[in-house]
């Protein structure tokens, strides 16, 4: 018994038709500077997303507080300030508060991911007095920061 085969719609008796002229003609469009757009702003995304990590990671290590007592003379004294090496430790908040982050676009328009300190003893304690507080962390956070801007992009 031979098999019924129901009509073909007009989107498929057109597409057959198209196929049988070989004077069809293919029209390619190139959306680079779309997907460019697309890219960029995902890749900031993710900038800000790892710079806040490495924020948060700064402020939970320089938040071990000094150790207060009293002098001889009846005074405060702090007891047990950081030593180079070591991450700063908290006196007042006041170091912790300032940890900023963000993204911005440097000269050459490049978008770059920061994290950094608003007050003038943060560099102080960084670059001359060895308490790395950035540089550390950011060195400890390198394989999550590196997963974060190298996962796949999403459509």
């Amino acid at each position: 018994m031979p098999a019924i085969v129901p009509p073909a719609s007009s989107g498929v008796q057109s597409a057959r038709e198209r196929r049988e002229t070989n004077d069809a003609v293919i029209e390619i469009q190139w959306q680079t500077a779309q997907v460019q757009d697309s890219l960029g702003q995902d890749m900031q995304r993710r900038l800000l997303v790892a710079a806040a990590l490495v924020q948060s990671a700064v402020v939970k290590n320089i938040s071990d507080p000094v150790t207060k007592g009293t002098g001889p003379r009846g005074g405060q004294v702090i007891m047990n300030r950081s030593v180079e090496g070591e991450y700063p430790k908290a006196d007042t908040t006041n170091l912790m508060k300032q940890i900023i982050h963000g993204v911005d676009k440097n000269e050459r328009g490049e978008v770059v991911g920061f994290v950094g300190t608003t007050v003038h003893y943060g560099l102080i304690l960084e670059t001359r007095m060895g308490r790395l507080m950035l540089a550390s962390t950011l060195a400890e956070k390198a394989s999550e920061v590196r997963a974060i801007l190298t996962k796949p992009v999403k459509k």
